[in-house]
């Protein structure tokens, strides 16, 4: 096991193969927007709905088919969220957000909804909520070098919703060896590699 993860460390980029993912289905992406407004009103049945919708409807290997996966591990029935309790601020965020996209003033809400991400801790429900509505609208461009980050993220993402979990690490190996102090999408990759460390324990 030392050995694989210092290869993996020692080559983070030319480890893995990973391969082309495919397009969105529109039909999927619409379950998925339905699902997420859904749970933003409350109701995770009518959530859990959509997202099963979405799944049956997706391409396989696609971003949307792993995204509806991983909300719907979230928002399961009976679920349960690391024992880290939800900061008010961060929950106020959220609820701004909440607000001004269904008054379809989509900048605010996009703003709060990523200022939520810094305030809130990774693992905590009220972080997942902030990062799936996000999906809702079009992010702010970043500049380069943290878009190219961004990327690198949402490709282990991808990988690990489509169960290859070596491309996941690799790819999250490279986002934290590339990505600056300060990033925000740094806190993600060390997360994404912890959560492939606990699901390597499970029985």
């Amino acid at each position: 096991m030392m050995i694989f993860l210092a290869l993996t460390l020692a080559f983070p980029v030319q480890a893995m193969d990973i391969p082309k993912l495919a397009p969105n289905n529109p039909a999927a992406a619409a379950e998925l927007k339905a699902a997420l407004e859904a749970h933003m009103d409350g109701d995770d049945a009518k959530a859990r709905r959509r997202l099963a919708a979405c799944i049956r409807k997706a391409t396989i290997d696609s971003p949307d088919l792993s995204g509806c996966k991983i909300y719907l591990e979230w928002w399961a029935e009976g679920a349960k969220q690391d024992d880290k309790p939800s900061r008010p601020e961060a929950r106020r965020l959220y609820s701004i957000g909440a607000a001004a996209y269904k008054k379809g003033d989509f900048k605010t809400a996009d703003a709060a909804w990523h200022e939520c991400l810094g305030e809130s801790e990774v693992g905590t429900a009220v972080r997942n909520d902030c990062m799936a509505m996000i999906d809702l609208v079009p992010p702010p461009a970043p500049p380069a070098p943290e878009k190219k980050i961004r990327a690198i993220y949402m490709e282990g993402f991808a990988a690990y919703g489509a169960g290859d979990a070596a491309a996941a690490r690799a790819k999250w190996t490279a986002c934290v060896a590339s990505a600056p102090q300060g990033s925000p999408t740094l806190p993600d990759c060390r997360a994404g590699l912890k959560k492939l460390d606990a699901d390597k324990t499970k029985p």
